[in-house]
């Protein structure tokens, strides 16, 4: 089943958030090449963020988001897509 994960990050947490976004490119990676992640989109602003994922239920890929090092400045809804 396909999702889209719609993110947008907590205000004042860029400085926090900074030196973790290299472990978090290296863990979308690593989505990507198991098939969990199908596409990626960032704001021009990188103030919100849009992830296409594959995953069995919403439970599975919020799984899979909460494993990644920004998620903890994460405000985040995912959503089912029609096939």
């Amino acid at each position: 089943m396909k999702w889209i994960a719609d993110i947008t990050f907590k205000p004042g947490s860029g400085p926090e958030m900074a030196p973790l976004v290299s472990k978090e490119q290296e863990h979308i990676k690593e989505l990507r090449e198991r098939g969990v992640v199908e596409q990626l989109y960032i704001a021009e602003k990188r103030d919100h963020v849009w992830i296409i994922m594959q995953g069995e239920s919403q439970d599975a890929v919020e799984q899979e988001l909460r494993a990644l090092p920004l998620y903890p400045y994460m405000n985040l809804q995912v959503l089912s897509l029609l096939s």
